[in-house]
């Protein structure tokens, strides 16, 4: 699943931060109704 900047994430867990090219430049651990923070590129996106 594809999350966005700003959106709540559904579930607690490790959410890999995606670039433009498809390769992870990052993770994040968040909380169930956390917001995803902003990513380091414009381009980029959050996975789990």
């Amino acid at each position: 699943m594809r999350y966005n900047s700003g959106e709540t994430a559904p579930k607690t867990g490790s959410y890999k931060v995606v670039n433009e090219n498809g390769r992870e430049v990052n993770r994040v651990y968040l909380n169930e109704g956390d917001t995803f923070p902003p990513t380091s590129c414009s381009q980029c996106h959050y996975e789990d």
